[in-house]
């Protein structure tokens, strides 16, 4: 059975709380009731250990250094990589399935700790 966890960013904190780091699990999802975004783990971790969580900013070595970050796909009910800064339009996903993902995987920050990370690069036509 895959283990559930759950983080919120605090934005004036500039930092994350967990449902481990708190002693009422009631007290975590008032904070999400008052406009704290709640973010699940995936129950995977990343080449180091790291547990990998929706909103996390991943590295993949096997796609030359593109970044992805990891959001919830609705249609199949499950976890996606979207690479943030894709020079093709059309291959914008990477499936957590695939076998060997995370022996190249490093989460490198999130979408809230690094939002730079999150900027599109421009293709150079010329």
């Amino acid at each position: 059975m895959r283990t559930t966890k759950y983080r919120a960013w605090v934005p004036q904190d500039k930092e994350f709380i967990t449902w481990d780091s708190v002693t009422r699990g009631d007290w975590f999802w008032e904070q999400v009731r008052n406009g704290l975004t709640a973010e699940q783990y995936t129950g995977l971790e990343d080449k180091n250990g790291e547990d990998i969580c929706e909103g996390d900013l991943l590295l993949f070595a096997n796609t030359s250094g593109r970044i992805c970050k990891v959001v919830w796909h609705e249609p199949s009910a499950s976890f996606d990589a979207e690479f943030v800064r894709d020079m093709n339009e059309w291959s914008n996903n990477f499936n957590f399935k695939t076998a060997d993902w995370p022996r190249t995987v490093e989460v490198i920050g999130s979408i809230y700790e690094n939002p730079e990370l999150l900027i599109k690069e421009k293709i150079d036509e010329h």
